[in-house]
């Protein structure tokens, strides 16, 4: 590859990585917010929240997921961001049984 190329793909890169870095503090934010607009309670201890990228034809799928002890996923939230005015919510997952993140779809939310 030449070093033109190279440097090509670097500066877009460098474009790029920005923008899926505010894309997700900016759904992480929103996500807080309206959680505890709900009213519900702070995550306990016990729990954490992961977030999960995976590249898209376009775009990013993102999912925010909280898992338990064990790390079985409890419940998730999954976008697709596009670019930063075109975010897609997939859909909203909270398990009624056990499910291991490896078996976790960011494409499905399932």
């Amino acid at each position: 590859m030449e070093k033109s190329a190279r440097s090509q793909k670097f500066k877009k890169l460098i474009i790029v990585l920005p923008l899926i870095l505010l894309a997700v503090l900016i759904i992480a934010a929103v996500l807080l917010y309206f959680k505890f607009l709900k009213g519900d309670s702070p995550q306990t201890s016990s729990t954490s929240i992961l977030i999960k990228l995976d590249r898209a034809d376009r775009g990013w799928f993102i999912a925010f997921i909280q898992e338990g002890s064990g790390l079985p996923v409890i419940s998730a939230t999954c976008f697709l961001v596009v670019d930063q005015d075109n975010m897609l919510k997939i859909g909203d997952f909270v398990a009624t049984q056990p499910i291991n993140l490896m078996e976790f779809s960011l494409r499905t939310c399932k």
